[in-house]
């Protein structure tokens, strides 16, 4: 029950529009925190399914996010998504996963990790 007030309680903080680079770069460490120590199909399952209900926050936008915040989402879930898949041995979903990024890589770059969380020189 405790897992499902922390899910509830990171997608509600994805929501926030104040959020910054330093925010989602915690979030990112969080979930694979909990994914390697707890180390259990069922939450990862669980973890999966939040990141992608984030990444639909960022999609369908309806509380408008800028546009930092929702390119920072659709990275948070690519890169949590790429670890799972090489920490899994299911085939197919690394396969779409590897798929995905690489689309990504070609046709919006702004929405991968490399791109959404670099120290911008000020």
């Amino acid at each position: 029950m405790h897992g499902q007030q922390l899910y509830r309680h990171i997608y509600l903080i994805c929501k926030e529009e104040s959020n910054v680079q330093a925010h989602y770069e915690a979030l990112y460490s969080m979930l694979m925190l909990i994914s390697i120590e707890l180390a259990n199909e069922e939450v990862v399952v669980d973890l999966i399914r939040l990141v992608l209900a984030v990444q639909e926050i960022a999609q369908i936008n309806e509380d408008n996010l800028p546009s930092y915040n929702r390119c920072a989402l659709f990275a948070l879930g690519a890169a949590y998504l790429n670890l799972i898949s090489q920490l899994t041995t299911v085939p197919t979903f690394c396969q779409h996963i590897h798929e995905v990024i690489q689309m990504r890589q070609r046709e919006a770059p702004y929405l991968l990790p490399e791109d959404v969380f670099v120290e911008k020189p000020t």
